[in-house]
C-alpha cells in the first residue's frame, strides 16, 4: 500500500532523496546568480520558483527551512557575499529580486487604437456562430432523408442534416453519400422553406 504525504515526511530515503533534490535547486540557483551577469546566459533569463510557495524566487523567504542550504551553497559566507556595494542591494533577497525578473528597458510604441487597430480586426466579425435549425423537423422527415421540390423547374436535392436541409451542390456529392432516387422524398417549397439552410454537402 503506498504512503500518504504524512507518512513520507517520516520516511528517511524520501526525505533524503527531496533533501538531495533541494541542495541540487539551491545550487543551480547560487549558480546563475553569482554568474557574469546573474540569471541570465546568452541573453536569456534563467527563472527559478520558490520552493514553498511555487511564486517566483524574487517571493521567497530564504529565512524559512526550505532555504537551510543556502550558507552552504554559498560556502558558508554572508548572503551578501557577492552582491557588489555599487548595486545598491541590501540583502540577497533584495539581490534576487533586482535581478531575476525581466526588465522593460525599451519604451514600448504607443498605438492608436481607432486608426491602427482598425485596420488589423474585422470589427463586425461576431465571435459567436449563431445556427438555426428546425426544431422539431417537418413531420415525416428525420436526419439522414434526401428531399426536393414538388416543383418540376427545381431540380435542387438537399440532404437532411442536423435539423438542416444542406444542398448537394451537384450529382457527385449526391450519390457519394450512397443517396438513391427512389428514396428523395418531394415537398412543398413552403415546407422546405421551414427547414433552415446548412452548409453545402461535401
Amino acid at each position: 500500500m503506498p504512503y500518504t504525504k504524512e507518512e513520507l515526511t517520516n520516511i528517511g530515503f524520501y526525505t533524503e532523496y527531496i533533501d538531495k533534490l533541494r541542495r541540487e535547486y539551491i545550487a543551480k540557483l547560487v549558480g546563475r546568480a553569482s554568474g557574469e551577469r546573474p540569471f541570465r546566459e546568452n541573453d536569456v533569463l534563467y527563472s527559478f520558483e520558490d520552493i514553498e510557495s511555487r511564486e517566483g524566487i524574487e517571493n521567497a523567504d530564504f529565512g524559512n527551512d526550505f532555504y537551510s542550504t543556502l550558507y552552504t551553497a554559498l560556502n558558508g559566507t554572508n548572503l551578501d557575499y557577492f552582491i557588489e556595494v555599487d548595486e545598491g542591494y541590501a540583502d540577497f533577497r533584495d539581490f534576487v529580486q533586482g535581478e531575476s525578473c525581466s526588465v522593460q528597458t525599451d519604451t514600448i510604441k504607443q498605438t492608436n487604437k481607432e486608426r491602427e487597430s482598425d485596420k488589423l480586426v474585422d470589427r463586425k466579425i461576431s465571435e459567436l456562430l449563431q445556427v438555426e435549425i428546425a426544431d422539431p423537423l417537418p413531420d415525416g422527415l428525420v436526419n439522414g432523408d434526401t428531399i426536393t421540390s414538388d416543383n418540376v423547374n427545381d431540380v435542387r436535392k438537399w440532404l437532411i442534416d442536423g435539423n438542416q436541409k444542406r444542398p448537394f451542390p451537384d450529382l457527385q456529392s449526391f450519390y457519394a453519400i450512397g443517396a438513391q432516387w427512389r428514396q428523395v422524398k418531394t415537398l412543398t417549397q413552403d415546407v422546405i422553406d421551414e427547414i433552415p439552410e446548412g452548409e453545402p454537402v461535401d
